[in-house]
């Protein structure tokens, strides 16, 4: 493992190979992937993140380009991280 430091952020981390430790950290990675997407695609997978993780994750799945695992996972926190919360669904 080598030590890494964020280029854009800072964050201190380890990656696992000398080649990517130029790379962006997992949040400056989905801040920058969630600002590349269509607006109307953002505005769907917030909506389907207020229902629920996989609801989220479907819709990031769903969206053109879709969003894979892991990076979609990185982006649902990110969002949760923004403040996009469940919602309480009445049973």
């Amino acid at each position: 493992m080598f030590d890494h430091r964020c280029p854009q952020c800072g964050r201190r981390g380890s990656v696992n190979k000398q080649e990517r430790r130029d790379e962006l950290c997992w949040a400056c990675s989905a801040a920058a992937a969630w600002d590349s997407l269509d607006p109307d695609v953002q505005s769907a997978i917030d909506t389907a993140i207020r229902r629920g993780p996989i609801p989220g994750l479907i819709a990031m799945r769903d969206a053109t380009p879709p969003i894979r695992l892991p990076h979609a996972a990185d982006l649902l926190h990110y969002r949760l991280g923004s403040g996009v919360g469940f919602e309480a669904v009445d049973r």
